[in-house]
């Protein structure tokens, strides 16, 4: 236990007030941890928000620009003119719609019209003729081609519901430049919805030019709310979404977001990042930090706790030692098992005379009768008392009371002797005894001769009481009687 109590000697320097300081330290330095942790979470979300912006724009301006150079090269095919020019031959009709279904079959998502200068779509692409017959002249795109201005736009089409990006060109005659059609191209933005699906924060087009109309998203709710003035904020990075008053409404969360356009074309991918999840991180961060805290400072309060209980277990074995070396009884420690001595005190070592140190003798050795070691020294739970004659070094024997306490010591079940010679409360113990036998002795002889002389005087007093009471029975003289 003394080898344990010095080993933990070190640990004494830990009172309380280091241990409070220490948690309050390391809390502030988890807190300080998780805020550049959250703020690390909010910039690699941003990051990826934007990368995968870009990403997406990258995919829809080329489909863009496939879909317009397509367009234009393909409006200028003189087959589209001739048939245009004469409607009803069917045998070019047959060869324009060959080569529009090869197409649509080499590229899935993709529809291919042909309509005359009034807006009758004459031929698809399609194998099931939906489209044709249909009259499209109301539609944007088509009165913008007749206006020779082509290019791109998006719509969802009314018999599918389904969006689309329509690059539109018109076709000319080759003789005079009139307009005799327009050719629309169409790609279908199903795949690219899925592929906005794959986002786990919200995404979406945004059409520029119609009040920032959300044309395509990931979120249901979101398509067809317009976003007001958000062509400002095209390109600018990461911006907070109360600058978009519909989108704060409709969103739960704290978010920002982001705006990519889609070059010289009026539409742009728009993705809002959530910051909730870094707040729920930090949370979380927060909420592991305190309770490593909390039982860091259990730990160290246990052992600041335990330190100062050792000290005073180390004070109460050296005010031990103290009294059990300065008593002037003699007091040993003895095994319980084989009554070797394991401990004895000054105040033994001088009683019993010897030189050499009695620890590793056995108490038996030092006792006149050794069967009397098992009856004396193996104690009850409670302190016993008995008697002993012990021989001394020099072989004088005396005799001592012995109080025997079970403790342990060194790891080791022991019994405590306090051993108190009483040698001389023996002697007058036998000199108390003589007296009292002589007493009573001389009692007995006192006795004795009363009762001899007591018979001796009553036999011959009997006799002459007796022979007066007869005497003067028989006097008739007054006179000789009272005599």
């Amino acid at each position: 236990k003394s080898q344990r109590v010095h080993k933990l000697n070190t640990l004494s320097l830990i009172s309380p007030v280091v241990v409070y300081v220490t948690s309050i330290i390391i809390a502030l330095l988890v807190l300080i941890g998780s805020n550049l942790i959250t703020r690390q979470e909010r910039v690699k979300q941003n990051y990826e928000s934007q990368s995968y912006n870009f990403n997406i724009k990258n995919v829809i301006k080329q489909r863009i620009d496939l879909a317009i150079s397509s367009a234009r090269l393909m409006s200028q095919s003189p087959t589209l003119a001739n048939y245009l020019s004469k409607p009803d031959n069917n045998e070019i009709r047959e060869s324009v719609k060959n080569y529009l279904v090869s197409l649509n079959d080499k590229n899935p998502g993709l529809s291919v019209f042909l309509a005359d200068s009034v807006g009758n779509i004459l031929v698809s692409s399609e194998i099931e003729p939906i489209h044709e017959g249909q009259n499209i002249s109301s539609k944007q795109y088509f009165i913008d081609a007749l206006n020779n201005h082509s290019g791109l736009s998006i719509y969802r089409d009314s018999s599918d519901e389904k969006f689309g990006f329509y690059a539109d060109y018109p076709v000319l005659s080759s003789s005079n430049k009139q307009i005799l059609g327009v050719f629309i191209f169409k790609i279908e933005l199903g795949d690219l919805e899925n592929l906005i699906k794959l986002n786990h924060y919200p995404t979406m087009i945004v059409d520029l030019d119609d009040s920032g109309r959300i044309m395509v998203s990931n979120n249901k709710n979101f398509i067809d709310q317009k976003c007001g003035e958000i062509r400002q904020f095209v390109d600018k990075g990461i911006q907070p979404i109360d600058n978009i008053p519909i989108l704060s409404m409709m969103t739960k969360h704290s978010a920002f977001f982001s705006l990519a356009s889609f070059g010289n074309y009026p539409y742009g991918v728009l993705s809002l990042s959530n910051v909730n999840q870094s707040a729920t991180t930090q949370v979380w961060l927060l909420f592991i930090a305190l309770l490593i805290t909390f039982i860091l400072y259990i730990v160290l309060y246990g052992i600041a706790y335990n330190s100062e209980n050792m000290k005073t277990i180390e004070s109460a074995q050296s005010n031990f030692q103290l009294i059990f070396n300065h008593t002037p009884e003699p007091i040993c420690v003895i095994r319980e098992d084989t009554a070797e001595i394991l401990a004895v005190n000054k105040s033994m070592q001088n009683c019993f005379g010897y030189e050499e140190s009695l620890v590793g003798k056995k108490l038996e050795d030092m006792i006149v009768e050794s069967n009397q070691v098992e009856y004396n020294f193996k104690a009850s739970s409670d302190a016993s008392i008995s008697e002993c004659k012990f021989k001394k070094a020099n072989g004088d024997v005396f005799t001592a009371e012995i109080t025997a306490s079970n403790i342990e010591y060194a790891n080791k079940n022991a019994v405590l002797l306090n051993i108190h010679d009483i040698s001389i409360f023996k002697v007058i113990e036998e000199k108390l005894t003589e007296a009292k036998n002589s007493a009573e002795e001389a009692n007995q002889i006192k006795s004795r001769l009363l009762a001899n002389a007591s018979h001796e005087l009553r036999t011959p007093m009997t006799a002459i009481i007796g022979l007066s009471e007869l005497a003067v029975s028989i006097c008739n003289n007054e006179n000789q009687r009272q005599i």
